[in-house]
């Protein structure tokens, strides 16, 4: 149960690297991915067992991979795509999360998480809107709201 805010992480690097869109429908090694995506050969091959771990990438024989079709949404180009619901949930607002024992803790502790006047952290990415317009789609579409008006 712990290990969910660790799987998100996993799950983020993987999106800002773009592993799954280098993997696309083809079994490839650790070597061409790293080259692909820009990353250490070493560090991405850790990466890419840990997306194994939980189902994303299986590696079919030693330091090749394939993408899943449980990871085939991190895909950028397919529609439905998860990659901005990845970045948004599990990037963007990662910093917000990290304050929630603050909300919950003593009542000495102070509740005001942001100074109000400090942007959030996916206002300046090049991308902001285009990740955060589908997450919020996403999740607008799983959660109606409804007011206290609207009853």
């Amino acid at each position: 149960m712990a290990m969910a805010y660790s799987r998100s992480r996993v799950l983020c690097a993987a999106a800002r690297l773009g592993v799954a869109d280098a993997l696309g429908d083809e079994v490839r090694s650790v070597g061409f991915l790293a080259e692909k995506c820009q990353a250490d050969a070493t560090a991405l091959y850790r990466l890419l067992r840990a997306l194994a771990s939980i189902g994303v990438t299986e590696e079919t024989t030693p330091e090749h991979f394939r993408l899943t079709s449980f990871g085939k949404p991190l895909r950028r180009d397919v529609p439905q795509s998860a990659w901005p619901a990845v970045i948004f949930w599990a990037d963007l607002l990662a910093d917000d999360w990290s304050c929630l024992p603050t909300v919950f803790g003593p009542v000495s502790r102070p509740l005001r998480l942001r100074d109000p006047q400090d942007t959030f952290r996916w206002s300046p990415e090049a991308e902001g809107y285009s990740i955060f317009a589908p997450s919020w789609v996403r999740l607008r579409r799983s959660r109606p709201y409804r007011s206290e008006h609207s009853r």
